[in-house]
């Protein structure tokens, strides 16, 4: 621990950090003033106490999609770091966070957000954004850089830089075909991947499949270290003790993947007789609006919306053929719903004797289960408490707690080093 760092941990008394009210007209648009931090007294600090962390994250709606480490996520994180005393500051990418997240992160000690923001991630080539993003790092004071996409890593960063992955543009291309050459914008973005996670002292991902993909892929000396996210909520639905909602099953598979996954789905849809919901997107990978025979489609919807419709929902479906954990399943079967799912590893990983599995773009098999499951009471509260009760298991500061784990074990060796 710097020396820094150690006088701060003895200024116990300093108040603990919150988000600057509104930006100042001398600010970057949209960004907010980091204010003075401190850490709280506590009787049991953390090796690492005192020290400061400087977050990337992404303030932009991705929806309901792991594209990356989601602003939530990352709150809750910092709430939980702060617990074991590292202060942390948000370095927003792209743009600055609106009104409602700006009162979620005025809820969270020790928690501010840098005066200055970074470039969009598609622009990152052609700007300074490594000088800036160090300049940030020195300017407040920062132990340890915690970035949200591992295009941001960089080699030769005097900080310790901990990269969150949580998906992956060439393992999902080997997932749809193989080992058949990734086109030009695929192999672009794999090779910038590919340098960030080989830059990295430590690899945050949500699944040891896909910890496995990536070590794999990328040639990784050492496994990433896999800390499992968080359920949003952590008791069983009502509806798992009274199941007398709609008749419908929900689905959230994106309509712009190159598979066909939601395709075989309103097909098998068909085949059921019942009703199918999608969630997201009606737009294909051109941006032209996609009609299903069988299929009702909402468009997007907001983090409130979805929640709603999954609290409804008596079953989910899921028939991807990738996924690094599938957030929107763990968000189903923490409302309860009864899942069934495409039998691929991160499925298996966090839902085996919790769901119905069925293999890949088995039309009849998704029919059949989707049939089951509506009809058949008692299976369907089988497979929606089990699901629940498994989503209970991912408690809400799991994840900071593994992140702090991964500071701490990153502290006491040696930083990855890529193979080869």
């Amino acid at each position: 621990m710097s020396e820094r760092a150690s006088s701060r941990t003895r200024n116990g008394h300093v108040p603990p950090a919150l988000v600057a009210g509104s930006p100042s007209a001398s600010t970057t648009p949209g960004c907010f003033p980091a204010t003075t931090l401190g850490v709280r007294e506590t009787f049991q600090l953390s090796p690492l106490a005192g020290q400061r962390l400087l977050m990337t994250i992404s303030c932009a709606d991705e929806g309901i999609f792991e594209s990356r480490l989601s602003f939530d996520d990352s709150l809750e994180a910092a709430g939980t770091l702060f617990t074991h005393g590292i202060e942390t500051v948000l370095v927003p990418v792209g743009c600055g966070p609106d009104e409602a997240q700006a009162l979620a992160a005025r809820r969270i000690p020790g928690l501010s957000f840098a005066t200055e923001s970074l470039p969009a991630l598609d622009v990152l080539a052609d700007t300074d954004a490594d000088r800036l993003l160090d300049e940030i790092a020195a300017s407040i004071g920062a132990d340890l850089v915690l970035l949200h996409d591992p295009a941001l890593a960089t080699h030769g960063r005097r900080l310790p830089q901990i990269v969150s992955c949580t998906s992956s543009p060439i393992l999902e291309w080997r997932s749809l075909h193989g080992d058949q050459e990734p086109p030009p914008d695929i192999a672009c973005r794999t090779a910038r991947e590919c340098r960030g996670l080989h830059a990295a002292d430590l690899i945050i991902v949500p699944s040891l499949s896909f910890a496995e993909g990536l070590k794999r892929e990328h040639g990784l000396a050492q496994l990433p270290t896999v800390v499992h996210p968080n359920a949003k909520a952590t008791s069983a639905s009502p509806k798992a003790r009274d199941l007398t909602h709609d008749a419908f099953i929900l689905t959230a598979d994106p309509i712009c993947s190159e598979g066909d996954e939601i395709a075989m789905l309103d097909r098998a849809a068909g085949r059921m007789g019942g009703v199918v919901i999608s969630i997201g997107s009606a737009l294909d990978i051109c941006g032209r609006a996609v009609c299903f025979e069988t299929i009702h489609t909402v468009g997007p919807l907001s983090t409130a919306e979805t929640q709603g419709l999954l609290a409804r929902a008596p079953v989910f479906v899921s028939a991807t053929r990738f996924t690094s954990f599938g957030r929107i399943v763990l968000q189903a079967a923490a409302q309860g719903c009864a899942l069934i799912l495409s039998d691929i590893p991160a499925h298996r990983e966090f839902w085996n004797g919790a769901a119905c599995f069925v293999p890949c773009g088995d039309e009849g098999a998704f029919a059949a289960a989707m049939r089951r499951t509506l009809e058949d009471d008692s299976h369907r509260r089988v497979l929606s408490e089990t699901a629940s009760r498994r989503a209970g298991t991912l408690s809400l500061n799991r994840m900071g707690n593994g992140i702090h784990a991964a500071f701490v074990s990153l502290s006491e060796r040696g930083p990855l080093t890529a193979a080869g």
